[in-house]
């Protein structure tokens, strides 16, 4: 019985660890080079109001270093290319770890995609990458959510997250009577 209660246990847990998308803070890797995308202010881009991106740049190999890198942004809408720029603000926060930040301002409440492409400007300085993001951009929150940000979504994220930790306690807790009761009886 309690080989049933610790795999039920173990079950629970991993379905309440199981990861989920945030929004705010998106994670792109290509092989060893992985980077996260932040906007500023307040995780959330604002069309007609300069935002602030910041990417976190790593490499598990430990071999990207910023200055072999030729390092391009670019942001579109619908398919058209708005902004294309090498990221120059740059700062090394620890070995293979950079912060990049661009300032840019988002023209409309839309969907719009970011690719980070990464070439070494020395042969096999590093293994070249892509990195891409999608998101939305909206006016205020009354318009339109992402849908990680739709209270619906998120009421339905908290009941489905929620559950397996209530079977879970509601398991234990029989598993556990039931295992007293067997050994007063006894």
């Amino acid at each position: 019985m309690r080989k049933v209660l610790l795999i039920t246990t173990l079950l629970f847990a991993f379905l309440y660890l199981l990861p989920y998308r945030a929004y705010a803070h998106e994670v792109a890797t290509d092989n060893t080079i992985t980077a996260e995308l932040h906007f500023e202010p307040n995780d959330n881009p604002i069309p007609v109001e300069q935002t602030t991106i910041h990417f976190i740049i790593s490499d598990t190999t430990h071999k990207f270093k910023i200055e072999n890198c030729n390092c391009i942004l670019s942001i579109s809408e619908k398919g058209k290319i708005l902004y294309s720029q090498p990221l120059l603000k740059i700062t090394q926060d620890k070995p293979s770890v950079y912060t990049a930040f661009v300032n840019y301002t988002f023209p409309n409440s839309d969907n719009y995609s970011l690719k980070l492409v990464g070439n070494p400007t020395t042969s096999s300085a590093f293994q070249p990458f892509t990195l891409s993001w999608n998101f939305s951009v909206v006016k205020d929150d009354s318009q339109s959510y992402p849908q990680e940000h739709d209270p619906t979504f998120i009421y339905f994220a908290s009941f489905v997250v929620g559950l397996p930790i209530i079977g879970g306690i509601i398991i234990f807790l029989v598993t556990f009577f039931s295992d007293r009761s067997e050994h007063k009886s006894k």
